[in-house]
């Protein structure tokens, strides 16, 4: 997928077979931590976001030329690493 400059995506995703993918509110709290470390770095506006116990919704502004697939990569894979 392309991505640009100025447009903003919904990002989404979901554990395999519907399984939880956070499993207490430590996860939750880790994943938010990251994601506004790597905001910053990656210069996304999060316009909004839903977290539930088996997936994820985000609403995000890509304002600079690297694609917001970077941020996303970063962040989730800084995820695993818990």
């Amino acid at each position: 997928m392309n991505y640009s400059k100025g447009n903003n995506y919904h990002i989404f995703n979901r554990g395999a077979n519907r399984e939880p993918i956070f499993f207490n509110e430590a996860n939750y709290l880790y994943l938010l931590k990251l994601i506004k470390k790597y905001l910053k770095k990656y210069d996304i506006t999060l316009a909004c976001y839903c977290l539930m116990p088996n997936h994820y919704h985000f609403i995000a502004r890509q304002n600079s030329d690297a694609p917001i697939s970077r941020f996303l990569q970063t962040t989730f894979n800084a995820s695993l690493k818990q």
